[in-house]
């Protein structure tokens, strides 16, 4: 678990420029789904006006903003490419880590400058007038209905026979407004201290954030993960990222005794991410199981997929286990 946060971490630490060479027709598509996205804003939030009586559209077409969708955008067209040929290698994830670098690093430089005029507009918009929440919603569900859930229906409709297309169809009859979500995260979080937790996890996220990102740390991770994935990729054993334990595995342990040691700074960030994980289902452990219950409740009638995802829980578990055996003996980092 340690080591595969390790590496996650580690990818958006290197640089790089993920939108160099971006074809037309990408910037095309690219153009659409902006365009939409701020139509759609502009609907939603039409009662939140600025200071400046500009429209709340404008805040998302910042330049922080923009350089993050954009290189969102250039991410997902790119990977859509490299993973489509199974399985990956750990070469593929060599070749995609300047791209995951590239969103991670503007993420860094763009992140705060991006949300905080928007919390602020928002907040001041929430105070100004009670019933621009109520407005939001109505206006949210109202594009949601005439917009989207036809779509949403057809495509689970189309995949009933998978996990996914499962998923969207207990979820639209489980939830049909609103406030049957609201209701449902009310009944599972009462006396939780859930909306405490959830902006100090935020306050606490930031702090570890800005930490990684200003830290120096970027130089250390980059060459541990080239060095790692590199060789890893060289072994005859190892053909197939997703399946660690065995051949990647004992050539991963081999690098972490013999060729290089984990960096600290990319350590202590993943050690803080574990253990808020571990805290996080210490403490709604039995609401996670409640929603585990229902969903297995309502899957009773699809055998063949309960079958599927036991097999893919009983996988993900094992290669877990061989990771946090490797990482347990890769001694103190560096």
């Amino acid at each position: 678990m340690k080591l595969l946060l390790v590496l996650a971490l580690a990818v958006a630490a290197v640089s790089g420029n993920i939108c160099d060479g971006q074809s037309a027709e990408s910037a095309a598509e690219y153009a659409t789904i902006k365009n939409t996205v701020l139509a759609v804003s502009s609907v939603v939030m039409a009662n939140c006006n600025l200071d400046s009586g500009a429209e709340f559209s404008s805040l998302l077409v910042t330049d922080s903003c923009l350089k993050i969708f954009s290189e969102g955008y250039c991410y997902y067209d790119k990977a859509a490419v490299l993973y489509a040929v199974l399985p990956v290698s750990y070469g593929v994830l060599n070749s995609d880590v300047a791209n995951i670098a590239s969103l991670g690093n503007t993420l860094c430089a763009e992140a705060e400058a991006c949300y905080a005029p928007i919390k602020e507009a928002v907040r001041k918009c929430i105070d100004a007038d009670d019933s621009f929440l109520p407005n939001v919603i109505e206006s949210a569900t109202f594009y949601y209905k005439s917009a989207v859930e036809s779509r949403v229906e057809s495509y689970a409709s189309d995949n009933s026979d998978t996990i996914v297309g499962t998923l969207i169809d207990i979820a639209m009859k489980r939830f049909t407004s609103f406030n049957d979500i609201n209701a449902f995260f009310l009944e599972q979080t009462a006396g939780t201290g859930i909306e405490d937790d959830a902006a100090a996890a935020v306050a606490s996220f930031k702090e570890v954030a800005s930490l990684f990102c200003s830290s120096g740390c970027t130089d250390q991770t980059a060459s541990f993960l080239n060095a790692i994935f590199g060789y890893m990729d060289k072994s005859s054993n190892c053909n197939d990222a997703a399946v660690f334990c065995g051949g990647c595995q004992a050539k991963a342990a081999k690098f972490l005794k013999n060729k290089g040691s984990i960096p600290c700074c990319l350590m202590d960030v993943a050690d803080y991410a574990i253990a808020g994980g571990e805290a996080v289902y210490a403490k709604y452990g039995d609401q996670i199981e409640n929603v585990r219950d229902y969903l297995g409740a309502e899957f009773s009638a699809k055998p063949k997929l309960i079958a599927i995802i036991e097999e893919l829980r009983d996988n993900a578990l094992a290669q877990m286990a061989c990771l946090e055996k490797v990482y347990n003996a890769a001694g103190s980092c560096a």
